[in-house]
């Protein structure tokens, strides 16, 4: 059960990353 609660934690952490990363590139440009 914590593998699979760390591995969501980690999706979501990515996603996250993706997701900031996606906005620093809207206000750079």
């Amino acid at each position: 059960m914590f593998k699979t609660s760390q591995r969501a934690s980690n999706l979501f952490f990515n996603n996250f990353l993706r997701f900031v990363r996606y906005l620093n590139y809207f206000y750079v440009n």
